[in-house]
């Protein structure tokens, strides 16, 4: 995707003789708490990414707080039990306390419907924003014409949906967001 990106017309010249320094990507892990694996083992800890702490809303992905706490919470874990001279998963166990304590847990467990949930919400990232782009561009354009009310540029769109898809769509997202 990377090399179709910079050999768009609209890119390749802007980045025509330049030098590549540094590239780094993966995927990130959107399941939550439906799929994390076990966090603590005799001598490991696992913590964000790697510990599938990462829920997409679909208007923003949570990720790098969990990341950042779960670190935090590992590294005061580890430095206990390597004082207490016990690395065992018993003697890193108040890494999990710790988790079940902050938010981290606590939104894994409340958002733990969102990723199935968005899994299947195809509209969102097609369906609504085109009908948003129509309506913006209906209400905005100015040609001479009358302006409409906003109820008669967005009834019809709505109705292009479906109003029992639009039901069920924020029945959904109302469960699981």
């Amino acid at each position: 995707m990377l090399e179709d990106l910079k050999a768009h017309p609209s890119i390749a010249p802007l980045i025509a003789g330049g030098e590549l320094m540094e590239h780094s990507g993966h995927m990130v892990p959107e399941g939550g708490i439906n799929i994390m694996p076990a966090l603590v083992g005799d001598g490991v800890l696992v913590a964000g990414d790697a510990a599938m702490m990462c829920i997409n809303y679909g208007y923003s992905v949570r990720g790098m707080d969990y990341a950042v706490a779960a670190g935090q919470a590992a590294g005061r874990a580890a430095a206990n039990a390597i004082a207490e001279g016990d690395t065992s998963s018993s003697g890193l166990s108040s890494y999990t306390d710790a988790l079940e304590a902050s938010f981290v847990m606590r939104d894994l467990r409340s958002f733990s419907a969102a990723p199935a949930f968005m899994e299947g919400f195809d509209r969102m990232f097609t369906t609504y924003p085109e009908l948003a782009g129509r309506v913006m561009d209906e209400m905005f354009t100015v040609d001479g014409s009358p302006t409409r009310h906003v109820k008669s540029v967005v009834k019809p769109e709505l109705g292009r949906i479906g109003y029992m898809n639009l039901l069920r769509d924020v029945k959904g997202a109302m469960r699981a967001l």
